[in-house]
C-alpha cells in the first residue's frame, strides 16, 4: 500500500509463538504494527483487534464474520493497543485474530 509518496505496511507477528499446547502455555501475544517505508509509525494510530466468528452477521468494523474484541478477563486484553494478549481460554481448537489500524487520516491498514 503507498501513500503521499511512502510506501506504508502493516505487520502481524506472534513474537512468543502461535498455538496452546496441553495447557503448558497460558498466553499469547499478538502485535500489528504500522511501517513507514523503514520506520515503525507510532503517532496518530489507533487498532482494534477482531476475532473470526461465522456467527457475526453484520461488520463490526472489521468484517462481516469479525467479532470486535473487547478486553476482557482470562481472554484477552489490549485489543485496542499494538499488542494483545490471548489467553488460552479464548481458543478453543483454531481461532484467527486480525488487527486494523487506522491513522489520523483515518486510513485502513
Amino acid at each position: 500500500m503507498s501513500s503521499g509518496g511512502g510506501v506504508q505496511t502493516a505487520i502481524a507477528a506472534t513474537p512468543n509463538g502461535n498455538v496452546f499446547k496441553n495447557g503448558t502455555i497460558d498466553s499469547l501475544i499478538a502485535t500489528c504494527e504500522l511501517w513507514h517505508g523503514s520506520t515503525v509509525q507510532t503517532t496518530g494510530l489507533t487498532f482494534q483487534w477482531y476475532m473470526m466468528d461465522s456467527s457475526v452477521a453484520t461488520d463490526q468494523g472489521g468484517g462481516v464474520g469479525w467479532k470486535k474484541l473487547t478486553n476482557t478477563t482470562n481472554m484477552y486484553t489490549g485489543v485496542t493497543t499494538t499488542q494483545m494478549t490471548v489467553y488460552n481460554g479464548a481458543v478453543d481448537s483454531i481461532q484467527s485474530f486480525k488487527c486494523i489500524i487506522t491513522d489520523a487520516n483515518h486510513n485502513n491498514y
